[in-house]
């Protein structure tokens, strides 16, 4: 259910919207109209139709686009609470995912896999918390690109194969892995201490049992950090980072439980009503955006086709591998609104009306924009220059089908592949969404 509290939607004047369970997270405006990133590409900090606030887009240079989608969502809501920036670390959330990965015993020898979902970047930042770039490797800050992440994966490739990290019992040992992690990280000597002090040199503590306020060296925790306002009989406090992170499942870390968490949605894809339920799926996503809600989303940027316009429209002929995308859904263009025509992404709806009849069955998505992490030189979707970084990802291609193989023949160098199992699937798989809008 959602309420509308004021008047006119407009570029800062949006409706304060109340996602009901039996409070609300309302996000409050207060970042500035544009900002501009250290390569001089000028980034929109709210667009006008749902009036989120965006901080500047970043490149991954690893398998890691859920670590960058989760830190994109968390700085938006914390810049439209507390009209403060932030340029969160992922190297930061790297270093303890290599760690834990290392440490697990479930390493594959001679391989770090870097994927992960957002689920995953919630349950480190609850055990380590965060930091800036700024405070962690100081010489990436303000920067799209990390300098350091691909040295750093060299190093442990290589440490791995001849080093102090080849064996599994070197493995094992929590406080050999977190030295030769801050090798590998080229750590300053006062960093490395501060992550020793505050989780110990095995990391044999973490931030479910550090008391906050002991908290220095700009380390974060999650139970302190704002990501909005609750709002419950006419009273006002603080909602955190821990209380939207929610808690996991024990069997999958995307779903997750907690009043104010937010969770894993899946598109449907089987089952009675199947379109109807599928609009509804959509139509969540609409309300999150314009309550000033960015949505994280997993979908499939296959890069083969990745397009030159930014547009993501027409699906690629042959059999593709499966895998899927994490990106951020900040805005969206509807088409055939009762009333009203076309509400284009990058322009303010005319009222409370037009977006209420956006949610109408009649009313077509046309396409979803994502703020991606692939850096902010990509081709701009929307032509006006404000967007590079950006991507409009069409219902056609979320829609589909994909022609997935899940198993090839032919792998050999030199050998053409050919498609052994074949199955159709969407574009897209799941999103994040407030339980309040999920269930």
């Amino acid at each position: 259910m959602r309420k509308l509290s004021r008047g006119l939607v407009g570029r800062r004047g949006r409706a304060a919207a109340i996602l009901v369970i039996a409070c609300a997270i309302t996000p409050s405006c207060a970042a500035p109209d544009s900002t501009s990133d250290s390569d001089g590409v000028t980034l929109a900090a709210a667009d006008p139709i749902t009036d989120i606030s965006l901080t500047p887009v970043k490149e991954q240079l690893l398998g890691s686009c859920w670590n960058f989608t989760a830190m994109a969502w968390m700085e938006s809501l914390h810049t439209e609470t507390t009209g403060v920036r932030l340029d969160l670390s992922e190297s930061y959330l790297t270093y303890w995912d290599w760690f834990e990965k290392l440490t697990s015993g479930r390493f594959e020898p001679g391989k770090l896999e870097t994927g992960g979902t957002v689920g995953n970047a919630f349950d480190l930042i609850r055990r380590y918390g965060l930091m800036t770039e700024a405070q962690f490797i100081a010489d990436d800050a303000g920067k799209a690109r990390s300098s350091h992440v691909l040295a750093a994966f060299h190093r442990l490739e290589t440490s791995l194969k001849g080093g102090k990290l080849r064996t599994a019992v070197a493995r094992r040992n929590r406080g050999l892995v977190r030295a030769e992690l801050d090798r590998i990280w080229d750590l300053s000597p006062e960093v490395a201490a501060l992550l020793t002090k505050t989780f110990g040199a095995g990391a044999e503590r973490s931030m479910t049992t550090i008391d906050p306020w002991s908290l220095r060296g700009g380390l974060r925790h999650p139970t302190t950090f704002s990501m909005g306002t609750l709002t419950d009989l006419q009273k006002h406090r603080a909602v955190t980072l821990d209380e939207v992170m929610g808690t996991p499942s024990p069997t999958n870390a995307d779903i997750r439980s907690g009043q104010l968490a937010w969770t894993s949605v899946a598109y449907p894809t089987s089952g009675w009503f199947l379109a109807r339920r599928q609009r509804d799926f959509y139509r969540k996503i609409q309300r999150a955006l314009h309550a000033g809600l960015p949505v994280p989303v997993v979908w499939r940027a296959y890069a083969p086709v990745m397009p030159e316009t930014g547009r993501f429209k027409e699906l690629p002929t042959g059999p593709i591998d499966d895998g899927w995308h994490a990106s951020l859904i900040v805005d969206y263009q509807v088409t055939n609104v009762p009333g009203f025509g076309t509400l284009e992404a990058g322009s303010a709806a005319p009222d409370l009306k037009a977006l209420s009849a956006a949610l109408e069955a009649q009313s077509m998505i046309e396409f979803f924009r994502v703020k991606n992490s692939w850096g902010p030189k990509s081709p701009d979707p929307s032509g006006t220059g404000v967007f590079a970084g950006y991507n409009d990802v069409y219902l056609e291609w979320l829609t589909g089908p994909f022609h997935v193989c899940d198993r090839w023949a032919g792998s050999a160098v030199g050998e053409e592949r050919r498609c052994l199992v074949l199955r159709d699937a969407p574009g897209i798989h799941s999103v994040f969404l407030p339980r309040a809008l999920a269930d």
